[in-house]
């Protein structure tokens, strides 16, 4: 199908002013395709513990854009280069913004950041974005917030494959636990949802720690988010 330009930079554009500058993701599902592969920046694997670069199919992509969207009240997107050649389009943008909501487990701070990068966005035959290689400063942007993510050992798939067999060990009432940790819930919003105590949040939380041998909810979130990665929450 012939690339149409005007469409493209459209779409971009629309990413950049909804997505980002109003956090509104209703439109997600007709700008992305549902194979959709996201080449994250090179501090993703450092703040995350994860060996794996990228974020594959349009499921999870979108959770963490949405997570982006309701973490960040960006103001002042600004694209400041936009380039389109055939299928792929070049965006340089900048931004400021406040820090509104949980992010990563993480409470707000209501500290104000600013942040800018590059994104390379390719299109698919249908119109719709398949894939994008993105550049910014991540951890920049956490530290502005308040965060200090220590620098996380690459797992070489000795430990990788340890990890992933410690997840056989838990529950699934534990799994739901690690579920809503990710979704930034506290641990009074994860009894409601689970119509159980806070003190047996708390039980549930001691038994995964013992399970996976994880000490801090840093620990735990990290590997929460790799158990994701691999479906197996």
């Amino acid at each position: 199908m012939k690339q149409n330009t005007k469409e493209q930079i459209s779409i971009v554009r629309h990413i950049y002013e909804k997505f980002m500058g109003e956090g509104d993701l209703s439109s997600y599902d007709q700008f992305i395709t549902e194979d959709a592969r996201v080449h994250c920046p090179a501090s993703w694997q450092e703040i995350h513990s994860s060996p794996f670069p990228e974020l594959s199919g349009r499921e999870n992509t979108k959770k963490i854009d949405l997570e982006y969207a309701q973490a960040f009240q960006f103001i002042d997107v600004e694209i400041e280069e936009l380039l389109s050649i055939n299928d792929k389009v070049f965006v340089r943008w900048n931004c400021g913004g406040i820090h509104r909501g949980s992010f990563f487990g993480m409470p707000e701070t209501h500290r104000q950041f600013a942040v800018g990068g590059q994104t390379l966005f390719r299109f698919g035959g249908t119109g719709q974005i398949n894939e994008s290689w993105q550049s910014w400063d991540m951890q920049g942007l956490l530290r502005q917030i308040g965060w200090h993510p220590a620098a996380a050992t690459p797992l070489d798939d000795k430990d990788l494959n340890k990890k992933l067999r410690r997840a056989s060990r838990l529950s699934e009432r534990e799994r739901d636990c690690l579920k809503l940790l990710i979704q930034g819930k506290t641990a009074k919003d994860t009894a409601a949802i689970l119509f159980v105590s806070p003190r047996t949040v708390e039980y549930y939380f001691e038994n995964i720690k013992d399970k996976l041998n994880s000490l801090t909810k840093k620990e735990l979130f990290s590997i929460a988010r790799l158990y994701e990665t691999h479906h197996l929450l």
